[in-house]
Order: C-alpha cells, then sequence, then structure tokens
C-alpha cells in the first residue's frame, strides 16, 4: 500500500471515530462514514471534497473556528503525513475535541487531495537559481503573457535525526515560520523536499491574498540554553 492510499485509510478510520464522538444525528453521521468509504475504495479528489464540506458544515453548525490552512496550531497535523510511518493512532489525540478534530481532518484531506494530484498547480514561485530579484514571463489563465518580480525569500529550517520503527535513521526538517515539516533520508534530500512545502504554503497564501511571513535571518540570533530541573 503506498502512502496516499495508506494517508485515504487513516481519513476514513478517522472519520468514522469522529462520528461516533460527535455527530449527533445519525443520518449525517452515516453521509459522512459512506463518503469516507467511498473516497477509500475510489481515491478521487470529487469524494473527498464531499467530505471536506461536511468537515466544514460541522464547523459552522456548531458555531467552532474553521483554522487557517497554515495555523501552527495545525502544524503537528501536517508533520504526521510526511514521516515514513503513519498510522490512525498518530492521529487519534487530535480527536480530543470536535473543533480540533474537524480541522485535523480538513488538514489531512487537503494533503490528500494534494498527493492525487487534483490541487497541484504550475508554479509561479519557482525560486531554484533565481537572483535576488528577476522577472519572469508567465502565461496568464487567458492566455496572455505577464510578467512578475521574483524575489528570494529565507527561511530559518530546522532538522533533526529520528529513528523510523524499523531501525533506520532518517531526517526531518521544520520551518517554524510556515509551520511546514518533511522528511528524507539524508540531510540533503530532506532539504529539496522541505522546499517543495515551502514553495506549495507560499503560493496558496499568495493566492489567497494573504501576507506571506519571512525570516530576516541577519537579524536573529539562534542559540540553546540548558535548564537544570529537579528531578
Amino acid at each position: 500500500m503506498n502512502k496516499t492510499d495508506r494517508l485515504i485509510n487513516i481519513i476514513y478510520e478517522f472519520t468514522v471515530a469522529f462520528c461516533q464522538l460527535y455527530v449527533a444525528s445519525a443520518q449525517e453521521a452515516k453521509s459522512m462514514v459512506c463518503l469516507a468509504l467511498t473516497a477509500k475504495k475510489e481515491a478521487k479528489s470529487r469524494y473527498l471534497s464531499e467530505l471536506q464540506d461536511k468537515y466544514q458544515d460541522f464547523l459552522d453548525k456548531n458555531d467552532l473556528e474553521a483554522w487557517p490552512e497554515y495555523s501552527l496550531r495545525l502544524r503537528s497535523v501536517r508533520g504526521i503525513a510526511f514521516r515514513p510511518f503513519c498510522t490512525f493512532f498518530m492521529y487519534k489525540p487530535f480527536l480530543s475535541s470536535p473543533e480540533r478534530a474537524a480541522n485535523a481532518a480538513s488538514c489531512l484531506i487537503k494533503q490528500i487531495k494534494f498527493r492525487l494530484g487534483e490541487e497541484k498547480t504550475k508554479s509561479a514561485l519557482d525560486y531554484k537559481g533565481a537572483s535576488p530579484i528577476q522577472t519572469l514571463r508567465l502565461l496568464d489563465g487567458s492566455g496572455y503573457n505577464k510578467t512578475v518580480e521574483k524575489r528570494m525569500l529565507n527561511y530559518r529550517i530546522i532538522i533533526e535525526p529520528e529513528k523510523s520503527p524499523d531501525g533506520s535513521s532518517v531526517y526531518v526538517a521544520y520551518c517554524p515560520t510556515l509551520g511546514i515539516s518533511d522528511y528524507g533520508d539524508s540531510i540533503e534530500d530532506v532539504l529539496e523536499s522541505i522546499k517543495d512545502g515551502i514553495k506549495l504554503a507560499i503560493e496558496s497564501l499568495a493566492r489567497e491574498k494573504k501576507e506571506v511571513p519571512f525570516d530576516d535571518i541577519n537579524d536573529q540570533i539562534i542559540t540553546s540554553a540548558r535548564i537544570s530541573v529537579s528531578s
């Protein structure tokens, strides 16, 4: 079973548990579980989108907050999907409240849809080989060329080694400013992988006309502190 199929199975199990805990209407619970089951069988974004709408409706009807796509509160949710091994039990803690669970489910569904290739768009922010300021000729949706300015943005990346269940070593990279995490077999691999996640985050924020945060690394001081505590 590949990673995408595994994640679809997880969203099915998560939805079943979510409905048992928080959905009072038997008809609504059945509808959500059926959508999750169909998505599991068909692996198509259409059913995942309908399921995502159900979670959004749940938030709206219960006057709960829909967290922004790149909220730091979703950081740990996003990180699980990038791990070499992920199971439903890794997502189980997010069932601790209806708001947290519905937002976690929506986040996971978006990640699955992206993996299925249905949300991928041609990048207008491919920074590889770009000079600090560069103009690009792009083709917009109407077929006409347009010129855009391109800038190099800096982001602080934290990389930590981690052991997988089979004993092999992987490296996990995390970008605190955007809440993006990824993994790789080597430091070089994980740096390349997390760049793709950063680009996706920037593009999503740009499409939504939101401010794109970045790090001014020249003004930052990175250090550590050792604290003595009683055992």
